[in-house]
């Protein structure tokens, strides 16, 4: 069973169907290539948690390790799994991503294996963005005396034209801050890759100011306990509770296999009776309403 969707009746009534019919329109025009790292202590777990959940609604998908598993879709690479080599592992699997899928994608997700994906409001949040542009999208993160970049553990986004102007003129480039930055944590060292190429980072909270990236776990905010240096580190106010939460949020990170499981059952499976939503109209014009709702929701600070 998947979400309902809006179709006619033959009187011409407005009624619903069991079908996905607006998800697999959307997924046709906003093509994801999903690049989750992991490490091999974490492949029977995680890895798997994230493979049979939230990874099978990216267009493709792969994992990123250190060590080949025949039961993954695996981009082996020879560096080891210590946390503080994940930057250069990142960096060689991007590159790996480019040439061989860069031109047959739309926009590039890169994730953990903690983190929990909701692809169709992924989506809906791309579809009124062109993948012709050198953007990014994440959780915007400005430590003190740092640089801006997008926190990893909530994924991040590049569009079509950011990846290839992040390896091309990146980490191609010898002489740039890329090839320098290898030491730094994995999404210090991309965002201070990104800024350098000149992709933007757009606002991806939702029109009301509510986060659709979020770094840490749902749990979190239900019990309204906020780490400390989530505050001091996002550029954009995060308040305790769920109201921070936009009602088409994207992402969470921290979020442990079974609890995958849970939201995997209760997204696309649980149903409250007589409660339905999402009333687009018929097929003929899905898209063009969809891409309305998508600029309607766009953040505060993307609104051109």
């Amino acid at each position: 069973m998947e979400p309902f969707d809006i179709v006619k009746s033959p009187n011409n009534t407005v009624t619903y169907a069991e079908s996905h019919v607006i998800a697999n329109s959307i997924s046709e025009k906003v093509r994801i290539f999903c690049l989750i790292t992991t490490a091999e202590k974490y492949n029977f777990e995680r890895a798997r948690a994230v493979k049979f959940t939230w990874a099978k609604r990216c267009t493709k998908y792969a994992f990123v390790s250190g060590k080949y598993d025949s039961l993954l879709p695996t981009i082996p690479v020879k560096v080891s799994d210590d946390y503080n080599r994940l930057g250069e592992k990142s960096r060689i699997a991007l590159e790996y991503i480019y040439k061989k899928y860069g031109n047959n994608f739309d926009w590039f997700l890169k994730a953990d294996d903690d983190t929990f994906v909701i692809l169709e409001n992924l989506r809906l949040l791309l579809l009124s963005h062109s993948p012709e542009e050198p953007i990014s999208f994440g959780c915007k993160f400005f430590p003190p005396n740092g640089t801006l970049y997008h926190s990893g553990g909530a994924g991040y986004v590049l569009s079509r034209a950011a990846l290839k102007k992040l390896v091309k003129e990146g980490f191609e480039e010898q002489e740039s801050n890329c090839t320098r930055s290898t030491y730094l944590p994995e999404d210090m060292m991309i965002g201070i890759c990104l800024n350098e190429v000149n992709v933007a980072a757009v606002d991806s909270r939702d029109s009301l100011g509510k986060h659709r990236f979020l770094p840490i776990s749902p749990i979190y905010h239900f019990t309204r306990t906020l780490p400390e240096w989530l505050t001091s580190y996002s550029v954009y106010k995060i308040d305790k509770g769920i109201e921070t939460c936009s009602d088409y949020a994207v992402a969470f990170h921290y979020v442990k296999p079974i609890e995958m499981y849970l939201y995997d059952y209760w997204l696309y499976h649980l149903r409250p009776f007589g409660i339905e939503r999402h009333l687009i109209g018929n097929s003929s014009n899905i898209i063009e309403l969809s891409k309305s709702l998508s600029y309607s929701q766009r953040g505060p600070e993307d609104k051109n």
